[in-house]
């Protein structure tokens, strides 16, 4: 199929939700896009390639829900509301039409469900499979920003980690873990975790009221807890009994757990510094107690201490993890 007859039959959607704002999208040079006053915007591009960021044989509707899913998630790292965006497909000649209406489906049922329209982008001809996603939010309250942790800050996290980390392990046919018996509800949970991650937006603008410094939880805990840390020139403590483990992963034992929840990375979970004072207003909050764990502290000291039992665990030889991989590297 033509290009612009590509784009005209699966990307050109009806402005659904930003009427107002949008006055010209897909179809001409340029997206018209007239922000409302004192609208802070917030801008983030994601690139997901085959091979890289999803296995080979990923099917092209969890393709489009992940990849909207990764942008969906930045804007609600900084407690924004997400509400355009555009789309870039690099494509083999392997990919047929089916796939791209498959692909347009899904990514129009996800746009529909989040509220978000689609703007403009490009598609081009590409040795590998590659989606580029450039979201834009805004805000009209605080955003919160990677240097603005304090030290005494209490850290937490939202919902559970790990469970993409073991669906990935899943999805690449690993053994690694052959020896255990899951069951069917707990490898899908697992799968889906990886594949169809749901983005905390509504958490992170509520969170927002309360917390100065969040990121959302991409390349691992411990990775993306380190930017926090670098930007606010600070350290951290994270008692590992307190890191809430995805059900999946309760019968792997306690440190493999453990591990997969600090480095596995693809839990789109939000990480956030917040005072003792806040911490103690959004627990009367009853939402926000039941999804939120305080796992740690921000301290003055560089790097991140791991503890167990309030003892650091370089002081434990029961547990080999002082020379965890801090997380994903695109370029390693």
């Amino acid at each position: 199929m033509e290009e612009f007859s590509l784009i005209e039959r699966y990307f050109h959607w009806p402005i659904k939700f930003n009427q107002n704002q949008i006055t010209k999208s897909v179809g001409d040079d340029c997206a018209i896009i007239s922000p409302k006053k004192n609208q802070k915007l917030l801008i983030t591009t994601d690139c997901l390639v085959q091979n890289v960021h999803f296995p080979n044989n990923t099917p092209a509707d969890l393709i489009a829900i992940k990849s909207l899913a990764v942008n969906l998630s930045d804007i609600a790292a900084m407690g924004g509301k997400p509400a355009w965006y555009t789309l870039v497909l690099g494509l083999p000649q392997a990919i047929n039409e089916t796939w791209i209406e498959t692909f347009s489906k899904a990514l129009l049922e996800q746009s529909l469900k989040y509220q978000v329209d689609l703007v403009g982008g490009d598609t081009v001809k590409s040795e590998q499979l590659f989606i580029t996603i450039q979201m834009h939010g805004y805000s009209q309250n605080k955003i919160m920003q990677r240097d603005k942790a304090k030290v005494g800050d209490i850290i937490a996290v939202t919902g559970q980690l790990g469970g993409a980390a073991l669906g990935l392990k899943f999805a690449l046919d690993s053994d690694e873990f052959s020896s255990i018996s899951f069951t069917k509800n707990e490898i899908n949970e697992a799968l889906n975790a990886l594949s169809q991650p749901i983005p905390q937006i509504e958490l992170g603008e509520k969170i927002s009221h309360y917390s100065d410094c969040a990121l959302d939880i991409s390349d691992g805990l411990l990775a993306d807890l380190g930017h926090i840390t670098s930007a606010s020139n600070c350290g951290a403590e994270i008692n590992i009994e307190r890191i809430p483990l995805a059900d999946c992963l309760l019968k792997l034992p306690k440190e493999q757990a453990v591990k997969l929840a600090l480095t596995g990375g693809d839990d789109y979970q939000l990480c956030f510094t917040i005072s003792k004072k806040n911490w103690q207003k959004m627990m009367k909050n009853d939402e926000l107690s039941k999804v939120c764990s305080k796992i740690g502290q921000i301290v003055s000291s560089e790097g991140i201490q791991l503890l167990k039992e309030a003892n650091p665990i370089n002081q434990l030889p029961d547990l080999n993890i002082m020379h965890l991989k801090p997380g994903y590297n695109h370029f390693n």
